[in-house]
């Protein structure tokens, strides 16, 4: 594929960019209090900033995935949520719905849901998100991969008897395969290879997905949560 004219011009120096600031960037925009110049992005790095533009559009996503031979099927849905005692300022936020399992994933904290609403710790509500497919969770850690310049290997391959696009990032210990379509450069499944899990197939939510009965939260919650979707 023919190297795109546009590339990395300046960056604010702030790690971890925000999709939306990548997605700017990367059509020509110039941002950030202090900035550097950037070399400029390979084939495969543009190819993934499609991607990342390509996710900053949506606000709800369903999967579906195998864990132990069993069916998994889940949404997820932007939202903000807050303020909260930690938090005083509203957050971007996934919604994200697992059979009755309702978490809440932002780049600082996760929230499990219930009658009540409880903090979560370590990595793995944020791992949950990025396999679900979360536009706001799938590209920050793809908005990571770009911000860092880690290579991105691409290679086409065959899901369900098209032609695809799979993704590949590495950087450091941190991996992550991505397979898009060709055309839209829309995720259709992505994969953390170190966990050992399988691969999540991956939707645009459809009006139908967004009423499910899981999505309807507490009055008390809707005053902290609300969906953006």
């Amino acid at each position: 594929m023919k190297r795109g004219k546009t590339g990395w011009i300046r960056l604010a120096v702030a790690s971890g960019a925000t999709a939306a600031g990548f997605a700017a960037l990367l059509a020509g925009a110039a941002f950030g209090l202090q900035a550097v110049t950037l070399p400029r992005p390979s084939d495969n790095q543009l190819l993934a900033a499609r991607t990342l533009h390509w996710l900053t559009a949506q606000n709800a996503i369903k999967s579906t995935a195998f864990v132990g031979g069993e069916r998994v099927s889940s949404i997820c849905v932007n939202a903000t949520i807050g303020p909260l005692p930690a938090y005083p300022n509203r957050l971007h936020a996934s919604l994200l719905v697992s059979g009755r399992r309702r978490l809440v994933e932002t780049r600082f904290a996760s929230f499990r849901l219930g009658s009540t609403m409880r903090e979560e710790d370590g990595p793995l509500p944020t791992v949950r998100a990025v396999l679900a497919g979360c536009p706001r969770a799938l590209g920050r850690r793809i908005g990571r991969f770009l911000d860092d310049r880690a290579p991105v290997h691409a290679e086409r391959v065959s899901l369900r008897g098209a032609t695809m696009l799979r993704l590949a990032f590495r950087q450091g210990d941190s991996r992550l395969l991505v397979i898009v379509n060709p055309r839209t450069f829309a995720p259709v499944a992505v994969r953390i290879p170190r966990l050992r899990t399988g691969w999540s197939y991956l939707a645009r939510a459809q009006r139908r997905d967004l009423i499910r009965p899981e999505l309807r939260l507490s009055r008390r919650l809707r005053l902290i949560v609300k969906e953006e979707a």
